[in-house]
């Protein structure tokens, strides 16, 4: 496997331009992914993929320059799905009144469930983007989690809350991910432990929180 900074944020040779393209791509993408629902990591290689698709191996080399390619886009979307869904989530949460502090469980039990206690394929894809792709795929999704939770925060118009400005939002998203992260790594018991999920919430929900001295500051000024 090629170190991280050898492989381009960007896998695709070129951007799929037509509707064909875009099902070209996924279905390379679905190929690759059944090798890992199957257990079958080891049989993961371009010539395969290709095989399983249905495609030669030189259309899968008009898309994808190698095997890491592949990987990555395969994680970028798994990790774009995730957020997509979560923003979902949090819409109709919000929409319906439910409390910010309960939004926040159920976006941590939903990154626990995905990353560290979901169906081998989905498990093998966090792992991918934890320990290879970090850098492009996990810091792009823990950007967008930043910046969705501030806009959330604002929109309360809560003087309980800190500032959410960029420095709090990313210490508070990337402690949550990094705990999360390490549990998933070494496949730690933790994960099955609501207690987990907890302390990631107090985690977080404390960071955010002012406290009485800053609440009272805010008060007499």
């Amino acid at each position: 496997m090629r170190n991280p900074s050898e492989i381009d944020a960007n896998p695709l040779k070129k951007a799929p331009v037509q509707d064909r393209a875009q099902r070209t791509i996924d279905t390379l993408l679905e190929a690759a992914a059944q090798f890992i629902e199957r257990d079958e990591d080891d049989k993961l290689t371009t010539n395969r993929i290709a095989e399983r698709a249905g495609f030669s191996i030189g259309t899968l080399y008009q898309y994808f320059p190698n095997k890491e390619a592949i990987l990555l886009a395969l994680a970028r979307r798994a990790s774009q799905r995730l957020f997509d869904e979560m923003e979902t989530s949090d819409d109709q949460a919000f929409a319906s009144g439910k409390a910010i502090r309960e939004i926040m469980r159920d976006n941590i039990h939903t990154m626990v469930e995905w990353y560290g206690r979901g169906p081998r394929k989905k498990r093998w894809l966090a792992k991918l983007i934890w320990r290879i792709e970090s850098p492009v795929v996990a810091g792009e999704f823990g950007r967008q989690s930043a910046e969705r939770m501030a806009a959330r925060i604002r929109s309360l118009n809560d003087p309980s809350f800190c500032e959410p400005t960029p420095a709090l939002m990313f210490v508070v998203t990337r402690a949550m991910q990094g705990a999360i992260r390490a549990a998933a790594l070494e496949d730690a018991d933790i994960l099955d432990d609501p207690a987990f999920e907890e302390e990631l919430l107090r985690l977080c929900w404390n960071l955010l929180r002012k406290t009485p001295e800053e609440r009272c500051t805010t008060s007499n000024a």
